[in-house]
């Protein structure tokens, strides 16, 4: 079976709060990191301003509002 979490396999993977599939801000609010094997709880991300431009394009609408 593909796409399985089980003992012996390896996973990396985020634990947000919200579905980011449904809504691509929770991606700011990442609660875990599990990734090789080392799970890491309330992460620290470094901030890169390209990357944060790249997702706010996507945050938003035409018109300029926040998308939901």
């Amino acid at each position: 079976m593909l796409h399985t979490v089980a003992p012996g396999k390896s996973a990396d993977f985020i634990v947000t709060r919200e579905n980011p599939l449904e809504d691509l801000r929770a991606l700011r609010h990442v609660g875990m990191v599990m990734a090789r094997g080392q799970l890491t709880g309330h992460p620290r991300f470094k901030r890169r301003p390209e990357v944060e431009a790249q997702l706010d394009r996507f945050l938003t609408d035409e018109s300029g509002a926040a998308a939901r």
